[in-house]
């Protein structure tokens, strides 16, 4: 069932973002790290400039995600990690390191905004790995996609490319 699958995912990456690295999430959270929906709305109506990442993984992203929203990691992780999965390969790949790659292209200044899942940790601990590689001005969206949704606001969804045939 392909429901089952996405929730098993979306937990499987969140356990991941926060079993690799060693970052320990705090329970508690500044208020001032927290944007609300509304907020990040305000800054898509306002054109803002502010990079917003999804934390929820690949599938995820592709079934719906909001508009102008990126993957934190390059191509080549998500095909490592769907290889890992499949025990294609028998390491995970390195979230730091593609991490690092993924966000060389800004200033440690740009301001970013991550989100996930309500009640899912990843992207309180994507802001933290972020913050542990410089970045100043990172935040992470309350309560993520479903306080999104709840607003109503429009989400948008990514085909997958079409496999080749053989």
């Amino acid at each position: 069932n392909y429901s089952i699958f996405f929730i098993f995912f979306a937990s499987f990456l969140c356990f991941i973002l926060q079993a690799q690295g060693a970052v320990e999430v705090s329970t508690t959270t500044s208020t001032q790290a927290m944007v609300t929906a509304e907020e990040v709305h305000e800054k898509q109506v306002q054109k803002l400039d502010f990079v917003l990442f999804d934390a929820r993984g690949l599938q995820s992203y592709q079934t719906e995600h909001i508009k102008g929203a990126i993957l934190p990691f390059g191509q080549e992780y998500y095909e490592k990690q769907a290889l890992f999965q499949a025990h294609v390969i028998s390491a995970p790949p390195d979230a730091d390191q593609f991490l690092r790659q993924s966000t060389e292209k800004y200033s440690r200044d740009t301001q970013i905004i991550t989100y996930c899942n309500k009640n899912c940790q990843a992207s309180h601990t994507l802001m933290v790995r972020l913050q542990g590689l410089g970045f100043m001005d990172v935040k992470f969206m309350q309560d993520g996609i479903d306080a999104w949704k709840e607003k109503g606001y429009p989400v948008v969804s990514v085909k997958p490319a079409p496999e080749a045939s053989q």
